[in-house]
């Protein structure tokens, strides 16, 4: 066997599962930008801290955590799931809705908390991460004052 091929089948014993065990593990926090919508297809890119959790072993192994700074990655969003049901297939597009919402969340200077629902993480050969698809997507701004707040409140507390 040669040396591409065993490389291959490695890499594929390590990600294949954690793509099979990604589901509502994808968090990120930055902004988005340069909103694309085809039909029932959406693409945007994002700036900012991406955490990606995944299984490690099969069945009830241990969960590794995986971080990246991205500065322009995009973000494709298509065959739309139900919402809080990755694994539902809708019965039809999300696209307009979140259209208007994404645009809405862009005007904001307050940056966002993003989730993807079946999150597929792609590498070039070199191991950058080049995008990111899924089939449904969580977006909010995030209130900085709240969460500053909320630390003060709990560090009196200790």
């Amino acid at each position: 066997m040669s040396a591409w091929r065993i490389f291959l089948a490695i890499v594929a014993a390590f990600l294949l599962p954690a793509l099979g065990h990604a589901k509502g593990n994808f968090q990120a926090e930055g902004r988005i930008t340069g909103l694309e919508a085809h039909e029932d297809e959406i693409t945007f890119r994002f700036a900012g801290t991406i955490s990606f959790r995944y299984l490690s072993a099969p069945e009830n192994g241990d969960s590794r955590l995986m971080r990246f700074e991205v500065r322009d990655l995009p973000v494709h969003i298509s065959n739309w799931t139900e919402p809080y049901k990755p694994e539902v297939r809708a019965r039809q597009s999300a696209t307009r809705q979140f259209c208007a919402k994404i645009l809405d969340l862009m005007k904001s200077e307050q940056p966002l908390a993003l989730s993807v629902d079946n999150p597929s993480l792609v590498f070039s050969n070199t191991g950058e991460l080049v995008r990111v698809n899924g089939t449904f997507f969580y977006a909010q701004q995030i209130d900085r004052r709240a969460s500053e707040d909320n630390k003060d409140s709990a560090e009196k507390k200790k």
